[in-house]
Parts: C-alpha cells; structure tokens; sequence
C-alpha cells in the first residue's frame, strides 16, 4: 500500500464505502467519474476524497494506479502545476477501489466557481491564462515518444495566489486514446458496462478534446460562452484575437479554431448524453451569434 501522506482514517472510508453513504456526501455534481466528498484527517486538514467504481480486475486497478502516477510527473515536467495528490487502491468485499485524495482548494479558488462571478475583465484574464496553460503543453509535449492526454476544462482548475492548479487527475492519460477509451468505458459509473451499449469509437466524440489541441480550445471557449452567456460575444472575440496572434498553433489547427468561433461551441449530443443519464451538473447550449 503506497504511504499514507494525508494520515487518513481508511478504515473509515472503508466502512463508508461498504455502507455507501459518501454518495449522500458529494460536494459536487459536476464531475463524470466520481462525487468527491469532503473530510478532515487527524491533523484537521480539510481534503477531498474521490473514489472511483469499484473494479474487481486487480491487473487493470495496478495498471491504473501507476499510470496515474507517471501521468502527474509527466505533466508536471510538461509544466501543468498539479497540486500534491495521493492515491491509494482499497480491497472491499472482493472489490478494488480507487481513491484519490487531495488538500481541498476552497470554493472561492475554483475556475469555475470565480468565473461564474467575475467582472468581464476578469473574466476573459483567466480564460486567457487557461488557453496559455494548453500552449504550453502542447508545445512541450511535441517532443514526448509517449501519447499524453489532457482536459482542461473549467471544472478542472483552481486558482491559488495567482497560480492556475490543474486538480483532475483521473482518468490518466499517458496513454493513446483508443487505450483511454477502453479504461472511459469501464471505469464510468454505471452498474451496466458501457461496453455493451456505447461503441468505442463514439467515445472519440469525448476524448478527441484530450488529444487535439482544436478541440481542447474551443471545448473552454464553449464551457465559458455556457457559463456567462451575457459575455458570450467578448469571449468569442478575445479567443479569435488571442488564436490569431499566437504564433505557436499551427495554421491548419489555428483555421480549425476560428472557424469553430463565429458563434458559441455547442457540447455533443454525447456529452449532453452522458449529463442527463447521471445527473451532472452543467450549462446549457446558447444559440446565439455574435
């Protein structure tokens, strides 16, 4: 078992998980994966917890927990500043767990949260500071033998003492995306497997905005225009302006994005899919133009 950083009651956990009330506890809805809950160890530290659909494959839980670990380091020395996380597998009743924990940002450091508040100006400055955080992956991964994935969206982001925290680190993705998939498919939280009535390939409409840098930049200029419609037109415009001027995106994915933004990104019928059958929280569609 990986040393306990946080000094957490696991057994705790574990009683909680077999009772299944940390799903009464979720401090969020928003995210696909899991319904983080919030805890205090010995030491009173406030963290958040997520835990994962339990899998009883041991092989494919150890393949995951190393991934996820070699993912952190490789994104860190790719430059994305991800805050210090612990991840620990529980066997419960036959099953395998995934836990990953975290210090809890507080809710006014969360992107999503400042952004549904901020001033214009504010507003756009940070929209701006997360397309930066995007170049600079892209850009240091091109060089990388190994495929990496991102996603960063909104919900995904804190901001503390001016510094952007990428927090979500599940699923993993040093991997290429057709293994991704595979792992999308079975770790999603449904008694079901998705296997069976979702085809791989349409998960390519999810994760093409992990692997290609058009998508990742028009799915945050989507996620913003959803999340403060009034400002819909300024955010259209100050992305076009910064895609325009970045000399670093390549011409053929710089016309894909300006194409993309004469009028507000539209979420796919897949992600509004995937929303509706677990009960997500989310912004819809706007319909208009600039």
């Amino acid at each position: 078992m990986p040393h306990d950083t946080y000094l957490i009651d696991y057994k705790a956990i574990d009683k909680l998980i077999l009772s299944g009330e940390y799903k009464k506890q979720a401090i969020s809805k928003l995210g696909f994966f899991s319904s983080p809950i919030k805890i205090h160890n010995q030491q009173g530290d406030a963290l958040v917890l997520k835990i994962y659909k339990p899998i009883k494959n041991p092989t494919l839980m150890d393949f995951i927990l190393e991934n996820h670990k070699d993912y952190i380091l490789k994104m860190r020395a790719l430059g994305i500043l991800i805050p210090d996380t612990e991840a620990q597998v529980r066997q419960i009743a036959s099953k395998f767990y995934l836990i990953i924990c975290q210090k809890a940002f507080e809710p006014s450091e969360l992107v999503r949260n400042l952004l549904e508040e901020a001033p214009k100006n504010r507003f756009l400055e940070i929209m701006t500071r997360i397309f930066d955080d995007i170049l600079l992956y892209w850009q240091n991964k091109k060089n990388e033998p190994l495929e990496i994935g991102f996603h960063p969206t909104l919900r995904n982001y804190a901001l503390r003492d001016e510094k952007l925290y990428y927090f979500d680190t599940f699923p993993p993705m040093l991997m290429p995306q057709k293994h991704l998939n595979k792992i999308i498919l079975k770790m999603a939280p449904l008694q079901i497997p998705m296997q069976y009535f979702v085809p791989q390939h349409s998960i390519n409409r999810v994760s093409d905005e992990y692997y290609q840098l058009d998508k990742m930049i028009i799915g945050v200029i989507g996620s913003c225009c959803r999340l403060r419609p009034e400002f819909h037109a300024a955010i259209l415009e100050s992305a076009r302006a910064y895609i325009a001027q970045n000399d670093q995106t390549d011409p053929s994915d710089k016309n894909k994005i300006l194409c993309h933004t004469e009028k507000a990104p539209k979420l796919s019928k897949i992600w509004v899919f995937c929303r509706r059958l677990f009960g997500n929280v989310g912004k819809p569609n706007i319909h208009s133009k600039v």
